[in-house]
């Protein structure tokens, strides 16, 4: 009942504003602006629309620098995020079948035959990759699984000995502890991951 009596009297409010609106009252002789007035009852309102204004000034260096390192980040984002999500993919399932086996032995066989399909969806691509881009993936894996490469090769190194994580070791040492801080040091990188994980159906 209240949010009817609420919206009743919004409407009258506004009825009354548009009735007193028609009735303009005129701009003095000394005024240096000319503005419109409406009433509400005894009240009176002046009211001026001022023109748009765009303001330009110049970028500095420091601007630029870092409209191009954004720049950058994103083509980054856009080139290893699809092989972070592939790699992201094989290790959960990995985790998923292997929790499911009751002796290491089982789990040891399984990593094994494993690494025929993780060297041939990943090394060459890991080759070619330059450093930062590298540097890029190993925060999308740690986005997508939770752990860092180097937890991930931890736990995979047993029997997945594949040149995948070898290559990751040689080009991006020093990285692989490296975590992922989407409110921190990452902010940046989790606005342009978000835009590009919608390309593919992920958020």
């Amino acid at each position: 009942m209240k949010n009817k009596v609420s919206i009743v009297f919004i409407m009258l409010l506004h009825l009354i504003v548009v009735s007193n609106y028609a009735q303009l009252g005129a701009t003095g002789p000394n005024d240096t602006i000319k503005v419109q007035v409406y009433k509400v009852g005894v009240d009176s309102f002046a009211f001026y629309y001022m023109p748009q204004v765009s303001v330009f000034g110049v970028m500095t260096p420091n601007a630029r620098a870092a409209i191009k390192e954004r720049s950058q980040l994103r083509k980054y984002v856009i080139k290893v995020y699809p092989l972070a999500m592939k790699a992201a993919d094989l290790i959960n399932e990995i985790r998923r079948e292997t929790a499911a086996m009751d002796t290491r032995k089982e789990k040891r066989q399984y990593r094994k035959a494993q690494e025929k399909r993780v060297k041939e969806e990943f090394t060459d691509q890991i080759k070619n990759m330059l450093i930062d881009e590298g540097k890029v993936l190993t925060k999308l894996i740690y986005r997508e699984t939770g752990e860092s490469c180097y937890d991930v090769i931890k736990e995979m190194k047993s029997g997945l000995n594949a040149r995948f994580w070898q290559t990751v070791l040689i080009f991006f040492n020093g990285n692989l502890k490296a975590n992922y801080d989407p409110t921190g040091a990452d902010a940046d990188m989790e606005v342009i991951v978000k835009e590009v994980a919608r390309w593919y159906g992920r958020s």
